[in-house]
């Protein structure tokens, strides 16, 4: 006696084990912690990016990327990022104590009382949870998010293109549509993109 099985229980049994639907209980949420320490080269603003998780304990991204990766900076006091280390007034301020830099990833881990609160990307090689590559410059990223909530920072030829509500900066040096680095950060309470 032959059973027949349903074409749906077929195409569920495969789609299951190539797992494109997430188990019960189980969510897939592309832009997630998980991911971002998976994908090295995935950027979620206001999340993480370069394989480190805003909020993660630094203790936690040395043993995962391993001690001899970082260099540290700690100054005599703790500054503000964007007004000690771009030299530029923003009403975002990220306060630090120690930044944690891996020239491997290219980025930095910024440190405020052993969790990180932000981080620097030092190559434009990433591409956003929105498949935004970084790459095609800053008049790309604006096309693609906009240009409603963005404040533009400028000091000098240099400019840092801030989506505070996002949770990310972007810095074009000498102005020139290129996405020199950026900075992602905890956007502000209630804000979400």
């Amino acid at each position: 006696m032959s059973r027949c099985i349903s074409p749906y229980y077929l195409l569920a049994a495969v789609l299951f084990s190539f797992n494109l639907f997430p188990a019960a209980g189980a969510p897939a949420e592309f832009g997630s912690k998980d991911n971002i320490i998976r994908d090295e080269t995935m950027i979620v603003p206001g999340l993480g990016s370069n394989g480190i998780v805003i909020g993660e304990d630094i203790d936690a991204v040395i043993r995962r990327f391993g001690k001899r990766k970082f260099r540290i900076s700690k100054p005599s006091h703790g500054g503000e990022l964007f007004k000690n280390v771009f030299k530029i007034a923003s009403d975002t301020k990220i306060y630090f104590d120690t930044i944690y830099y891996n020239d491997e990833q290219k980025c930095a881990a910024c440190v405020f009382q052993g969790k990180v609160i932000a981080v620097i990307g030092f190559d434009a090689n990433r591409v956003t949870k929105d498949a935004v590559n970084l790459q095609s410059g800053i008049n790309n990223f604006i096309y693609n998010y906009g240009n409603k909530n963005m404040k533009v920072l400028r000091s000098g030829t240099n400019g840092i293109y801030m989506y505070h509500a996002m949770g990310i900066a972007l810095v074009d040096d000498d102005m020139n549509d290129s996405i020199d680095l950026f900075v992602i950060f905890v956007p502000p309470a209630g804000k979400k993109y």
